[in-house]
This record gives C-alpha cells, sequence and structure tokens, in this order.
C-alpha cells in the first residue's frame, strides 16, 4: 500500500515523525500534537498513566569509523554469526534477542557503521553494544 493511498490515514517513522495524508503528505508535529490529545480525550485516559503501563527500555548508539570497503564485510559477518537469531535485512542488519535487537547499519555517506541496541535494562543495552562493537572493530581495526 502506498502513502499516498486513500486508504492511508497515518504513517510513523522510527525517529518519530507522523504524518497524516489525508490532511497533508508530509511531518506535522503540531497536528501529531493534537490528534495525542484528542486520543487520551476520547479514552479519558492520562498521559502519565499510558507512560507507566509501557516496558521500560534502554536505546544505546554508537558510530563506528569503517572505511567504505569493509562495510559489506561487517554486514556479512554479522549475518553469518547470526544464523541461529531471527535476523531482519530491512535497514541494515537487525538481529533480535527475543525482546531485545541489535541494528548494524552501514553510514550511506561516511566511512563508518551505525549501531544501535536497544534492550530491557541498561546493562543489557551496554553488553549487547559493547559485543557488537567489539566484532566490528575486529573487522575495520
Amino acid at each position: 500500500m502506498e502513502a499516498g493511498s486513500d486508504d492511508v490515514e497515518f504513517i510513523a517513522e522510527r525517529l518519530g515523525g507522523f504524518i497524516y495524508p489525508k490532511f497533508q503528505p508530509s511531518f506535522d508535529a503540531m497536528l501529531s500534537t493534537a490528534k495525542l490529545i484528542e486520543y487520551f480525550s476520547k479514552e479519558n485516559r492520562q498521559i502519565s498513566a499510558v507512560m507507566a503501563e509501557l516496558p521500560k527500555t534502554s536505546i544505546k548508539r554508537m558510530d563506528i569509523e569503517c572505511p567504505n570497503n569493509l562495510k559489506g564485510t561487517v554486514m556479512r559477518r554479522i549475518i553469518e554469526e547470526n544464523m541461529n537469531n531471527p535476523v531482519e535485512l530491512i535497514d541494515g542488519v537487525k538481529v533480535y534477542y527475543k525482546r531485545d535487537w541489535v541494528l548494524v547499519l552501514p553510514h550511506s555517506d561516511l566511512p563508518q557503521i551505525k549501531l544501535e541496541v536497544e534492550a530491557s535494562d541498561e546493562p543489557s543495552a551496554q553488553k549487547l553494544l559493547d559485543l557488537y562493537a567489539s566484532k566490528i572493530y575486529d573487522i575495520c581495526g
């Protein structure tokens, strides 16, 4: 289904941008805020109550210098080392560990690998970040 389709009412992207294509086909923070307030009003709920229900997570990010000619090697090695884990190949290589995950994404312009981790707590996130940073440093130097 295309974003411009009449059936699409809402689009969200991973960095927090929201689009309501029937209103305008671009990000709109003010409309997003109004829609959020409208939702909480209709549901008779407070934001703090909803936030308390959300699972706690820890997110860590890191950019690692890596020559462009080694980025493919990094990606291939991460895939090969994770044959027993669910892997998604949409944005880079995303490896799942139950609720936790690691995203290894080659930067499109700079000689860097972007490493992003989400885990159920701070120590688990740091452990995954350190593990994958070490793997990338081993290849990129």
